[in-house]
């Protein structure tokens, strides 16, 4: 009998990354998942028939319980969107860290969102589809003028 070879599904690595204008790290928060859509995505571009690349990251303040931003709701493998998007913008660095996995970074200030605003959920989506990849929730982060949020996201395979 031939030994079967274990395959990880894909996963994700999040980092989120609250600095201020010195550079000096305020908070810090690592969190994941990868939704159905990007397992779908996978296999048609096994097919052949994908052809939209993943280049957006988008940040929202609707990922937790109502009236409390400190206690968000888990995101699941079905979501396809955030639950309120704020602002979704272009990655400014990708890269490739290793053979099996792919890195997507933006960081967000008051240029992109009011001062002050309040970050409870974040996304990674496919252009020019606009397809959910992976999707996280966590307590509340606040972008002010002195405060940028870096969002990286890897996508381990």
């Amino acid at each position: 009998m031939i030994a079967e070879e274990q395959v990880s599904l894909p996963r994700g690595e999040v980092s989120l990354v609250l600095t201020d204008e010195n550079g000096i790290i305020v908070d810090q928060r690592h969190v994941n998942l990868i939704v159905d859509q990007m397992r779908d995505a996978i296999a048609a571009f096994a097919a052949q028939v994908f052809t939209d690349k993943i280049d957006k990251i988008a940040i929202g303040d609707g990922g937790h319980e109502p009236g409390d931003p400190n206690t968000p709701v888990p995101p699941t493998v079905s979501d396809t969107a955030l639950d309120n998007q704020l602002v979704i913008k272009t990655v400014t660095s990708v890269s490739q860290p290793d053979v099996k996995s792919a890195q997507f970074s933006f960081g967000f200030t008051t240029a992109d969102v009011s001062d002050p605003t309040s970050v409870t959920e974040a996304g990674l989506f496919t252009d020019p589809a606009g397809d959910l990849v992976a999707r996280v929730t966590f307590p509340e982060l606040i972008i002010t003028g002195i405060l940028t949020l870096t969002v990286t996201w890897k996508l381990i395979f």
